[in-house]
């Protein structure tokens, strides 16, 4: 997540949406990295309940599902099979969403 961030802050190219993309892909990590870290201090701290481990497993699958995901992409990417901008639009309704589902 780190490296992606400072990926997203350094890039210079005269595309526009590349930035966009690569801040957009960190966000939807760090929502999913993020729920699962509170859902287990919870159940550490007591405060949790039976349900936990099943939604952070839940949480911990999608956040490897967008994890292979954004490999994907960056390969297409790369290989001049899509364009930054084609992500955007899924990214921006993951945003928007406030259940995080999937981006």
């Amino acid at each position: 997540m780190a490296e992606l961030k400072r990926a997203s802050l350094t890039v210079h190219s005269t595309d526009a949406n590349l930035a966009k993309w690569l801040s957009d892909e960190h966000y939807a990590g760090g929502v999913y990295l993020t729920a699962a870290t509170m859902n287990k201090r919870a159940e550490i701290s007591g405060k949790g309940n039976t349900f936990n481990a099943v939604s952070r497993g839940e949480l911990i699958a999608r956040y490897n599902r967008w994890a292979s995901q954004l490999v994907e992409r960056i390969d297409r990417v790369e290989d001049g099979t899509a364009e930054p901008a084609q992500f955007l639009g899924k990214l921006g309704r993951f945003r928007e969403d406030p259940l995080h589902t999937e981006p």
